[in-house]
């Protein structure tokens, strides 16, 4: 192939499936593009499925050296993002997982965090305005420390949160 242009395949209007590759054995199919980009798109109730049902390879999105945004449902409509949501356990990594506190997370575009998010749940047993929790992550309180707490119930008045004894 030489020379530059179009290549069409399935373009016209009437509905089609388009099959490339198979799922058997070590097949594979590459897709690569130069400065022009890629897109996927799908109209109507359309999914994009990566990583079939069976699949335990890795799903890498974004993974440039480069500094890159990458957008999800950030459509104009009302999205729900689902993440880790399998009946099963699993991790959520959001940041910088190199140890460095250089990511911001923002909730909600107004709530920052810039460090690790630390919930403390009330294991107090008992009373109405006293709380305790334990977090062993927690070896000192210092600016920025982000703490999520939730009590095991309402308070009464003003209260008490002790966290690791302190």
């Amino acid at each position: 192939n030489t020379g530059t242009g179009s290549i069409g395949i399935g373009t016209d209007a009437t509905a089609k499936t388009l099959t490339i590759g198979n799922v058997t054995g070590a097949t594979a199919v590459n897709i690569n593009t130069g400065t022009g980009a890629s897109t996927f798109t799908t109209t109507g109730a359309g999914t994009l499925v990566l990583g079939g049902a069976t699949s335990t390879g890795a799903i890498t999105v974004g993974s440039s050296s480069a500094s890159q945004t990458v957008n999800i449902g950030t459509g104009t409509a009302a999205a729900t993002v689902n993440v880790a949501t399998a009946d099963a356990a699993g991790n959520v990594v959001i940041g910088d997982n190199t140890g460095s506190a250089s990511s911001t997370i923002k909730l909600n575009g107004e709530t920052s965090i810039n460090g690790p998010l630390n919930l403390c749940i009330d294991n107090s047993g008992g009373g109405t305005d006293t709380y305790t929790s334990t977090n062993a992550n927690i070896t000192t309180f210092s600016p920025g420390l982000v703490i999520l707490f939730a009590p095991a119930r309402d308070n009464t008045g003003a209260c008490t949160i002790n966290i690791n004894g302190r």
